[in-house]
């Protein structure tokens, strides 16, 4: 075996292979893999997290964080940004600007897999435009379902990014559809949405998602998008399929765990083929670690 591979394991090995299976046509992408695989930062071994009743994983790039002090819950901060002081409870470590939040969520599991604390949220650094109710939720995690989606909406009504679409005066969710259509697992307040072979919305009201339709990955599948989708993780394809804006949750370690550890590897991989496959990754989370919902339609 070449000394750089005995010495890197399964990242170098990854890393060598990256540009021929994914990358022939993006220098930069692969560029960025490459940086990830031999450069990331490790954990110091005497943290141990698995005594933990909650961790909260946070992935940041240039947002504020003062509300992190706040919380009375331990909590990790990946930085992807600007440099960061260690703050109380709070642990600061660097990592690549590459894969959005669910490069940065895998990261931590594949790193901790065999140091899982009991229950870890995952959230992005200012997750109140997408859950204004996060603080109040966080203060109520014995509340939590095994795998409990955080968020309630995508972006508010008058919102900048909005502003030249139909939503802008109504938010995404519409404020109305949001009120009707908020869920709770007793007093925690969440919103999810269900999504048909397209990923299109189907539930609680039909919506033609305009920038997944444009993606490659439903270019290329078109009506058996979903089905592939989840061949292309190693999953068999719920019933129904449920998502939740931002990518946001908390999970139970029982549940990270029922995938073996290789699983997450295969999922990071697919990740970092592909820029539009963060976004693909926001709407399988839910699936990935088995959330169960009935509803009528």
């Amino acid at each position: 075996m070449h000394p750089i591979l005995k010495q890197h394991g399964w990242l170098a090995k990854e890393a060598f292979l990256a540009p021929f299976r994914y990358f022939q046509n993006n220098f930069l992408d692969t560029i960025r893999v490459l940086r990830y695989c031999f450069f990331r930062t490790a954990r110091p071994s005497a943290h141990k997290l698995s005594h933990l009743p909650h961790l909260i994983v946070i992935s940041r790039f240039k947002e504020n964080i003062d509300w992190l002090q706040k919380l009375n819950t331990p909590v990790i901060l990946y930085n992807k940004g600007g440099q960061l002081k260690n703050q109380n409870k709070l642990w600061v470590e660097p990592l690549t600007n590459i894969g959005r939040e669910s490069h940065t969520f895998l990261h931590f599991i594949i790193a901790n897999y065999e140091n899982l604390p009991e229950r870890i949220s995952f959230l992005q650094a200012d997750p109140f435009e997408h859950y204004p109710q996060i603080l109040e939720s966080l203060d109520k995690v014995e509340q939590f379902a095994p795998v409990q989606p955080l968020s309630i909406r995508y972006l508010s009504k008058n919102h900048p990014e909005l502003e030249k679409l139909s939503t802008f005066s109504t938010g995404n969710p519409s404020e109305k559809k949001i009120q009707h259509f908020t869920q709770f697992n007793q007093e925690i307040p969440f919103f999810i949405e269900e999504l048909d072979q397209r990923l299109n919305l189907i539930w609680p009201e039909y919506f033609v998602d305009p920038y997944m339709q444009n993606t490659k990955f439903l270019y290329m599948h078109g009506d058996n998008a979903l089905e592939t989708l989840f061949k292309r993780i190693g999953l068999p394809k719920p019933q129904n399929v449920f998502f939740n804006y931002a990518g946001m949750f908390s999970v139970t370690k029982d549940k990270i765990l029922q995938h073996d550890k290789d699983f997450y590897k295969q999922l990071m991989f697919f990740l970092l083929e592909d820029p539009e496959h963060g976004f693909l990754m926001e709407r399988l989370w839910l699936s990935i670690f088995g959330f169960e919902f009935e509803h009528k339609k």
